[in-house]
């Protein structure tokens, strides 16, 4: 199997690219499929129909060859490994087929709002505390839901590692106060209530036995 090295200027445009439009957290993990487009991938086959172009892209990290579909209109771009489905950023795979038809930048449709630092940026006021960009009551709750999301994410990674038991707690009993601020307190369902909720019924408290049916023992009547 031939390992084909990539263009130097190629990953690293793209790197530097990754690096304006991604978040940190993601980029982090871009980085790695970029390291491997420049070290491991090659090519095995290469077939075109139409506008469409499909590469045999060689893994030598996985030791597998994966198809990868390029559409040379509008620079759509598909990979059976599926990692941008899965994750959200490109592979090694679609890297290297993009490096080969000189795209070093990342397509705007390949950079999901989750990811991208823009869905990340501060809302700015004047000197009146109007707010400058337009900007309507959804866009803001949408940018100030994904700051929330981000910090939570940042916490949970760092708990098991640097927190200690009790801090957990306390971080717990913060979020649970938090929570019954905007919703009011919540009390604990029992055992029947949960069975309740889940069949979308009410248990009755009156509960009416019949008398079984006398059965008869084996051999005692007459034949």
């Amino acid at each position: 199997m031939s390992i084909v090295m990539l263009e130097k200027v190629g990953p690293m445009q793209i790197e530097v690219h990754a690096s304006l439009v991604y978040t940190h957290a993601i980029f982090y993990d871009f980085q790695k499929e970029v390291k491997h487009a420049i070290c491991t991938m090659g090519v095995k086959g290469l077939t075109t129909k139409g506008v469409v172009e499909y590469d045999e892209v060689i893994d030598g990290l996985k030791d597998r060859k994966f198809l990868v579909e390029y559409n040379l209109e509008n620079n759509n771009t598909k990979c059976a490994c599926k990692l941008f489905e899965r994750c959200g950023f490109v592979c090694r795979h679609i890297m290297w087929v993009w490096n080969g038809r000189k795209v070093y930048k990342i397509p705007e449709a390949y950079v999901l709002p989750r990811w991208a630092k823009k869905s990340y940026m501060p809302i700015v006021h004047d000197e009146n505390g109007k707010v400058v960009e337009d900007y309507n009551e959804a866009d803001i709750k949408k940018m100030e839901m994904s700051k929330v999301w981000s910090e939570i994410y940042a916490t949970v990674g760092v708990l098991d590692i640097t927190a200690t038991v009790k801090q957990m707690k306390q971080l717990e009993k913060m979020l649970k106060q938090f929570r019954e601020n905007i919703t009011g307190p919540v009390e604990p369902k029992t055992k029947n209530k949960e069975i309740e909720d889940h069949l979308g019924i009410t248990g009755s408290n009156e509960i009416n036995i019949r008398l079984p049916h006398k059965a008869k023992n084996k051999g005692s009547g007459k034949r």
